[in-house]
């Protein structure tokens, strides 16, 4: 039953208002009483859930196991995706097969499919296991036994998102949620460990929501998730009519559809070159991580709007991104690259030949380059145009994303070959790049179709 929100509710109907909004979205509601008898600790996974998706959408695969293990293939399962996930990582896992003796291939999740041309892919995406529950136990250490998260998002059998709430009825707002995070939830705990069962965790009121992706005590450090007040200021605007100004977190962020494509194009993880030893580190693995980046909300907005107009209105036109001084403008930059990149039309074929990134700079802006590179992507997709000769080689090529300055274009505008074809350019620095001969030089070299 839908609740009415009103600034005077108590925390508990807030929490209310909330499961029901997740309910609505597409979520099934699970009690506690049922999600206490599910989740186990110990692995930190709903496995009843977790082995159920497995069984109705990856028969064969159960099959192999079955045939190795008999009814303990269930065990030998989870415990094997425990230990990937311990080794590699939970996005990891979440973005790739789990493979187990006897040549048994698992995937944990399935994304949504570009279009709706692969009936399977459809259907499997549609079996995918979205719950919300509330008042969540998940302690296995005996000052957190009786610990309870307010409210949980389960895919699959793991716990992706946390929440915990507060309302101004009861004198608290996010900032209690946040101390709340850094002095009574332990780290050390599975649901709690970076990129080890959950992605993220969400500090929200009524008016503000925080988040952040890495639990360390004192030292955690939240961010702001909020739309802006409108008036180039922080915050959220008034809400609507029958709403929170943070019903988008539910409505928007966190829908099934949403999360599940933040998960697969959006979150990003870095790691460290070199171990304490000073010894460079070749494996991107759990231990070498440095941080867990997780898309905020006017980050997620820009590249949805951009390509959400590039589908309605196709290549040729300009359109202007503002971003504050760090507000993850790299971050924003390499999401919406890749993304062009991989957009299609009905057919199965590409919006755009090459996505062309460039700077204002004589030097390439290396954290952009990196934040770009280490993006997960195929060998050979993304181009670095150190030199004229090397962009004009991309450009020719048809490379999938090519990082350049728009200095070099000058030089090869008239050894271009791009009759045909489209492409999607991104200027950083837009403000001090869009006129001169630079500018016109680029256009000359891509043609009419940018």
């Amino acid at each position: 039953m839908a609740v009415k929100p009103t600034r005077s509710m108590g925390e508990r109907t807030f929490q209310n208002h909330v499961i029901d909004g997740f309910e609505q979205q597409g979520y099934t509601y699970v009690p506690q009483s049922q999600m206490d008898q599910n989740f186990n600790r110990e692995t930190a996974i709903d496995e009843p859930t977790l082995l159920e998706f497995l069984a109705d959408t990856q028969p064969k695969e159960v099959d192999k196991v079955e045939r190795q293990y008999g009814g303990r293939w269930g065990e030998q399962v989870i415990k094997r995706i425990e230990q990937v996930i311990a080794d590699k990582g939970l996005l990891w896992a979440l973005r790739n097969q789990i493979e187990m003796a006897p040549g048994a291939k698992f995937k944990l999740l399935y994304f949504k499919p570009k279009n709706d041309l692969n009936q399977t892919a459809v259907e499997h995406y549609h079996a995918n296991r979205f719950q919300v529950t509330e008042e969540f136990h998940y302690g296995t250490m005996k000052d957190d036994l009786n610990n309870r998260i307010d409210v949980v998002l389960l895919v699959n059998g793991f716990p992706l998102v946390t929440i915990e709430l507060k309302n101004h009825q009861t004198g608290q707002t996010f900032c209690n949620a946040i101390k709340q995070y850094m002095t009574d939830r332990n780290p050390k705990e599975q649901i709690f460990q970076p990129d080890l069962r959950s992605l993220v965790h969400f500090a929200v009121d009524a008016d503000d929501v925080f988040m952040t992706t890495w639990l360390n005590g004192k030292e955690t450090k939240f961010v702001p998730s909020n739309r802006g007040n409108g008036k180039a200021g922080g915050g959220n605007p008034p809400a609507e009519p029958g709403k929170f100004g943070t019903s988008y977190l539910w409505e928007e962020v966190l829908t099934p559809d949403s999360l599940l494509d933040i998960v697969e194009r959006f979150v990003q993880i870095t790691y460290h070159e070199k171990d304490k030893n000073g010894k460079k580190i070749t494996r991107k693995v759990r231990s070498a991580m440095k941080a867990m980046i997780f898309p905020r909300y006017h980050q997620l907005r820009a590249v949805r709007r951009l390509i959400k107009a590039t589908q309605e209105q196709g290549p040729g036109h300009n359109y202007l991104i503002q971003h504050s001084a760090g507000s993850g403008k790299s971050y924003s930059i390499g999401w919406l690259a890749y993304h062009l990149a991989s957009l299609t039309q009905s057919d199965g074929s590409s919006f755009f030949n090459s996505v062309i990134v460039l700077v204002d700079r004589v030097v390439l802006d290396e954290q952009l380059q990196g934040t770009i590179m280490n993006m997960p992507h195929p060998r050979g997709m993304v181009a670095i145009a150190k030199d004229s000769a090397g962009l004009r080689d991309a450009v020719n090529a048809g490379s999938r994303i090519i990082i350049s300055t728009i200095q070099k274009f000058p030089y090869i505008y008239n050894q271009t070959d791009t009759s045909g074809r489209t492409f999607a350019v991104i200027i950083d620095e837009a403000h001090s790049s869009q006129s001169g001969e630079a500018h016109r030089k680029t256009k000359q070299a891509l043609g009419d179709h940018t």
